[in-house]
């Protein structure tokens, strides 16, 4: 007897029968476009309306259904299997919250050991070079960064500069700072990269954190072009500010992912994002509840909350492209379908 697996809101469940699994549609627990289905004969899971006669299934015995269906699928019959992992319309999925947050927590317990090395060397090499760059200012005897808005003149070079509202003053120098920023966007390359390995189950080292060197150009310019964007639309009432953000904020997968520049990953990032800009802002609105929960929690639980974050939002980025697939693993395993990327 084949054996079937379907998915329904993330989660999967099986084996059942053919007969079991038709009933299921028959009752409305399995919606054709939204629910997928699997068995062994498949190259990939197929969303539940494709299979020939499930939704309109009347055979006594599944011999006789499997018959007729399973040309569809069999590859032994050389016949046609559609290729699932291939990109989605734009906003022909919508995003679902709950399930890829929930997958964004499955993914960090799978992979806690990993993602602490990850984190440490992040952290490490951060402070060694802010140690060196304190070091720098001290020996070159570099001003310390200043910076005034509401303050008057006169009141730019007092002490308590800090103590004025719009006044700002760092205790490090301009190049410690901007060399600092320029560093930890070279890190997020690397960083963006090992995230989506880890989302596709595929091997990856901590080296991989230092190699985005090939993409950092890049990665600066649609920076300066998406803060300059947001900025404007801040300034145009706020709200154009927020939408722009949600709509543009995949740039950076977008140039690990795809290689694409500046302008191009800012355009696919709009592209993708199409009809979903409301989901995304209630991802934005769950992410600060998730980050506030781990500051309450002593803090310690922000080491937990961190992962899951930014662990999601790369699941977001791979719904937006392959639909619900993203959050799918093989049935009976712990091997996202994305492997086959």
């Amino acid at each position: 007897m084949t054996e079937w697996f379907y998915a329904r809101g993330g989660q999967q469940s099986g084996p059942v029968s053919y007969e079991q699994l038709a009933d299921l549609a028959k009752k409305g627990d399995l919606n054709p476009q939204k629910d997928l289905v699997w068995n062994q004969t498949m190259k990939d899971w197929l969303p539940a309306g494709q299979v020939p006669g499930l939704f309109g299934f009347s055979a006594s015995s599944e011999s006789s259904s499997s018959t007729a269906a399973s040309p569809a699928w069999n590859e032994s019959t050389g016949s046609a299997v559609e290729t699932i992992l291939e990109e989605i319309t734009p906003g022909s999925h919508p995003i679902e919250v709950k399930a890829c947050i929930h997958r964004g927590f499955t993914l960090v317990c799978r992979n806690v050991g990993k993602l602490l090395l990850v984190g440490l060397i992040y952290f490490v090499s951060t402070i060694a070079l802010k140690t060196s760059l304190t070091i720098m200012d001290k020996m070159l005897d570099l001003p310390k960064f200043e910076f005034t808005t509401l303050a008057s003149p006169e009141t730019a070079q007092s002490p308590e500069i800090a103590n004025y509202p719009g006044s700002f003053a760092a205790k490090d120098s301009a190049l410690n700072l901007i060399l600092t920023q320029l560093f930890s966007l070279f890190l997020s390359l690397g960083l963006t990269q090992i995230g989506l390995n880890m989302i596709a189950g595929k091997e990856f080292s901590v080296g991989l954190l230092f190699k985005g060197g090939k993409q950092f150009l890049q990665l600066l310019g649609a920076t300066v072009l998406f803060s300059l964007i947001v900025i404007i639309g801040f300034i145009c009432l706020v709200i154009p500010g927020i939408y722009l953000a949600a709509r543009l904020s995949y740039y950076q997968p977008a140039i690990v992912d795809r290689k694409l520049g500046p302008i191009s990953s800012l355009k696919y990032s709009w592209s993708i994002t199409t009809d979903n800009t409301w989901n995304l802002m209630r991802l934005s609105f769950m992410y600060f509840l998730i980050g506030l929960a781990g500051i309450l929690a002593f803090c310690v639980g922000i080491i937990f909350a961190t992962p899951v974050v930014w662990l999601t939002s790369l699941v977001v980025y791979r719904w937006l492209q392959y639909g619900r697939l993203a959050i799918q693993d093989q049935p009976g395993t712990e091997t996202p379908l994305l492997k086959s990327l």
